[in-house]
């Protein structure tokens, strides 16, 4: 079935009552611990079976109730640096969401525990509060989101994101029986809650830096998600008749075996496990206390010895490097005589965090206590993980549960060396690049006809082509200023991974239209090699490259791509090389232009250089935006156009028309259509140029004419702004008479990108070109937008594709009504 989460708009939840302690207006200075972990979140889900009355109602109450206790909780990250990082205690609230859904608690288990790890993931989205920025938490946002969502039977799920920052697992655990046993209606909390502990900030900074290391250290490549059950069969084989390990010990160490067995060649090279260890009692902290206590704790071996010892030897080995945490931490000294590049490569270091006993099993809101704790998985710069024992009915039949992220993709490089004096230089990024210079791009493409040996004949194709684009396979650098941000032309090459699917094509995209949009992105995200939540970093290749095979002999090729490396264009133009190179063509038609003097000389203002900036990635929305997959119909494109009108031009028309009416309350008041514009012809760039060459231009009106007057007057809008574009370019003046609030707010901007005519669809590896062309949507404080005419085979007589997240949740339902009357 198609599960349906149906989210009330966000609420603040804040302490129940004035707190009159001295602290609680003060400030809660970070610890050692805790400063590494500053911005990171953590989500948690908990599975409750039984009912209680007004779920919803009762844990907000007993969430209002909690914050009188726990009342760092409710302020907000401040300190300008990572010295000073701490908690003001401003009593602000937390962020709260009511939700219902369309199936029982047990219908949502069955239908996770029956996808894939990534599509599992998405359903587990809908389920929590996903509003915090990709970038991590920052000083304006709440430390905690949580949202309930009840179900058909009467049961619910309790989803909570927080700020690592603020609490660990083990102190968002004891908060989180606090909140339940306020909600059964306790006069006050089991465990008196402490937030500051001098003990803790008198640590030296070593060991503690060792979590942040192994958490968020090195990046390999892209980790493949797991989710697995190790059986009781095999935890209990490996413990014996009379247990001397405990199950964590007997799963750290199955895991730690299988994974060596697959990824380390030199049985005497060392393989090194890294456990996360809650350090309360070896750091004496008062009971009670909620923030970081955790650190790492390695063991050590050889990789022969894991691979095919005796299995009680690993075990030892783990145990013996807990039993010596009071003396590591004593010292200061987590990793012992390892080296650091033993540390950071991908082989040789496992990281296992056990949510064994951390106490989320033990919360109970008057129903019982949950029946399962689930989490979810954002890679972005973590090493090889596990996250094992996660609590569930069941564990002693059936076995441990596991999330594991453990396997890379490989690296494709040119063909042959490059020669050109340029080859081993680097590439300047130009004013038009450099706003762009660490963001993800995503194409997917998806081709019907079969051709022979996919994934061989792209990836020949694709190392041809980096001959001739060289600067692809190189990374992104910089020197001392801004200004100095370039490709290093390395030829270190492009990440590549060759997948398969157990469904055709045509299943594919039923699947993925019969979704709600955030659900098909995560079905869309199983086809793409995806990419750190922070965006590119100076060591990431420029593309990443997936080719997946389906069962009926159609294929996808999935592409992100550093934004700062190629505009839209300039990477539909690589494509294209890619197919002439993959169908045997000997070189390419267009010759590639990365480095043009005219674009590098352009002497233009700030106002003109960061406008894409700062439409694409400027101010952050009020709330989440909802993300929609619309299709304007062709009757209706048919209806505005004539011999004088675009496509385009109709279908921005349309969308702006729709989302004036839903959010500009003021007829008086003047609303902006920001558009993207391909500039080649107006800066006069060399053919073949496939660097940026992108910039915004205003369309400007009343937004009483949008919404209700003539429909071919808002298409003149949007003309006259095109046809402003060499002036305004000439000018450097793109915002015209407009302020900076009247071009930053929610209300009155929408911005509308059009992928027709880009290039994706001209894309052809041997079989044909295009059938549909795709992309994702990651909102990190991406403004009110649309992409819009998205080619598929189809849109002559049905429409155009839009895929849309320009309305907050409490629009959504008017602005669809809107499209549907189109």
């Amino acid at each position: 079935m198609c599960i349906v989460v149906t989210k009330s708009p966000p609420e603040i939840v804040r302490p129940s009552e004035p707190v009159t302690t001295t602290a609680a207006t003060g400030k809660i200075i970070f610890s050692p611990f805790d400063k590494p972990l500053a911005t990171v979140p953590v989500v948690v889900l908990q599975v409750f079976e039984h009912p209680i009355h007004e779920p919803v109602e009762t844990i907000r109450r007993g969430l209002s109730q909690a914050l009188v206790h726990y009342y760092p909780l409710a302020g907000r990250l401040a300190g300008d640096d990572y010295d000073d990082v701490h908690i003001d205690c401003t009593g602000e609230g937390v962020t709260f969401v009511a939700a219902s859904a369309n199936c029982t608690v047990k219908q949502l288990m069955r239908d996770i525990d029956g996808r894939l790890p990534d599509p599992s993931t998405a359903v587990q989205r809908e389920l929590i509060v996903d509003d915090n920025p990709a970038y991590g938490f920052g000083r304006a946002d709440p430390l905690i989101l949580m949202q309930v969502t009840t179900f058909t039977c009467g049961g619910f799920v309790v989803g909570v994101t927080w700020n690592h920052g603020a609490a660990d697992g083990f102190g968002i655990a004891q908060f989180l029986q606090a909140v339940g046993e306020l909600a059964r209606g306790l006069p006050t909390t089991s465990v008196i809650p402490v937030r500051s502990d001098k003990s803790l900030q008198a640590m030296s900074s070593s060991t503690v830096m060792a979590a942040k290391q192994f958490m968020f250290g090195v990046k390999p490549t892209t980790l493949a998600l797991h989710s697995i059950t190790i059986p009781a069969r095999v935890i209990n084989g490996v413990r014996g008749p009379t247990p001397t390990c405990t199950v964590f010990e007997a799963v750290a160490a199955v895991m730690w075996r299988c994974r060596t067995r697959v990824v380390m060649s030199d049985p005497d090279a060392p393989t090194v496990l890294a456990i996360t260890v809650n350090t309360r009692r070896y750091m004496g902290v008062e009971d009670g206390y909620y923030g970081n206590c955790a650190t790492v704790q390695m063991a050590v071996a050889r990789s022969g010895v894991v691979a095919d010892g005796d299995m009680m030897e690993v075990v030892r080995t783990i145990r013996r490097a807990k039993e010596e945490i009071p003396e590591r931490l004593k010292k200061g000294d987590a990793i012992a005589e390892l080296s650091k590049g033993q540390l950071g490569g991908y082989e040789s270091v496992l990281l296992v965090t056990c949510w064994r006993n951390i106490g989320f099993e033990a919360v109970d809101f008057g129903g019982g206590r949950t029946a399962r704790v689930m989490t979810t998985y954002e890679q972005s710069g973590v090493r090889p993980l596990c996250v094992v024992c996660l609590p569930w009915q069941g564990e002693e039949e059936e076995g441990a549960r596991v999330l594991s992220g453990c396997s890379p993709p490989q690296i494709v490089r040119p063909s042959e060396p490059v020669t050109t004096a340029a080859a081993n230089g680097k590439i300047i990024l130009s004013p038009l690049d450099r706003p762009f210079a660490i963001l993800p791009e995503v194409v997917l493409q998806v081709f019907e006809h079969p051709i022979h040996e996919p994934v061989e004949t792209i990836r020949r194709g694709l190392s041809r082509a980096l001959l001739h684009y060289y600067p692809l396979a190189g990374h992104l650098a910089a020197g001392e200023g801004n200004d100095d941000v370039h490709i290093d032309c390395t030829g270190e090459g492009v990440t590549f991974v060759a997948a398969s699917a157990n469904c055709t094509i045509k299943q594919l995209m039923l699947d993925i239209d019969g979704r709600s949009p955030d659900a098909a992105t995560a079905v869309q995200r199983e086809l793409i090699v995806d990419y750190p939540a922070n965006g590119f970093g100076r060591a990431d290749p420029l593309v990443l490259m997936q080719v997946t095979a389906f069962a009926c002999g159609g294929f996808v090729v999935g592409v992100t791509w550093n934004h700062g490396a190629a505009d839209g264009f300039g990477i539909a133009q690589f494509l294209q090389a890619v197919g002439e190179l993959a169908r045997g063509l000997p070189t390419t038609s267009v010759i590639p232009v990365r480095c043009d003097e005219s674009i590098q000389a352009m002497s233009l203002p700030p106002s003109l250089l960061m406008v894409a900036k700062q439409f694409m990635y400027g101010a952050k929305p009020p709330t989440k935006l909802a993300l929609h997959s619309i299709t304007i119909p062709s009757r209706m494109i048919n209806g505005i156009r004539g011999p004088s009108c675009t496509v385009f031009e109709a279908v921005a028309a349309a969308l702006w028309r729709c989302r004036t009416r839903v959010v500009m309350s003021d007829p008086d008041a003047p609303t902006v259509l920001a558009i993207t514009v391909n500039s080649r012809k107006y800066i006069g760039v060399k053919d073949g140029y496939y660097g940026n060459c992108i910039t915004a231009h205003m369309a400007v009106a009343r937004s009483g004419a949008v919404a209700g007057g003539d429909m071919m007057e808002v298409v003149r809008a949007i003309r006259r702004a095109k046809e402003e574009i060499p002036e305004r370019l000439k000018k450097g003046d793109v915002i015209g008479d407009l302020t900076t609030e009247q071009v930053t707010g929610y209300e009155g901007v929408l911005l509308v990108t059009c992928w027709r005519n880009i290039g994706f669809e001209a894309v052809d590896f041997g079989g044909g070109r295009t059938a549909r062309v795709m992309t994702t949507y990651e909102q990190s404080g991406v403004r009110p937008m649309c992409v819009v005419c998205l080619p598929w085979q189809g849109e002559e007589d049905e429409g155009a594709r839009v895929l849309s997240s320009c309305v907050t949740a409490h629009h959504a339902d008017a602005f669809l009504r809107e499209i549907a009357t189109l």
